[in-house]
């Protein structure tokens, strides 16, 4: 199998697809980091513009990750049913064994040092 991984910036990667350099159908995954994002004219959500154009069976898999998917509190669900429906995706979440996940997550050390001004 030859895999040759991508990394780019997301309007960078968003105008190689607007500017026919590549294509959709030529790529298998794509992540997004702060997936929360991909809402109005952020660049995520022109990626994903570009992503419904593509037939489905020639659509790549999307993987989002956001630790902040709900960014309108007085309207969680809406918040979260936009994310779905822009990402193509079923927003999941730890529900089960969430002590055994916090004890494999780093916990940063706070640290308040006196000013020397």
């Amino acid at each position: 199998m030859n895999i040759d991984p991508r990394i780019s910036a997301a309007q960078i990667f968003l105008n190689i697809l607007t500017h026919s350099l590549w294509s959709l159908d030529k790529v298998s995954l794509v992540v997004f980091d702060e997936c929360h994002h991909t809402r109005k004219n952020h660049a995520y959500n022109g990626i994903m513009r570009e992503y419904f154009q593509c037939p489905k069976d020639q659509r790549p898999k999307i993987f989002g990750m956001t630790a902040s998917p709900i960014w309108n509190p007085k309207d969680a669900v809406m918040s979260l049913a936009t994310l779905e429906r822009n990402l193509d995706a079923k927003v999941i979440a730890v529900r089960e064994h969430v002590d055994e996940l916090m004890g494999h997550s780093p916990k940063p050390q706070e640290v308040c040092l006196p000013c020397t001004d």
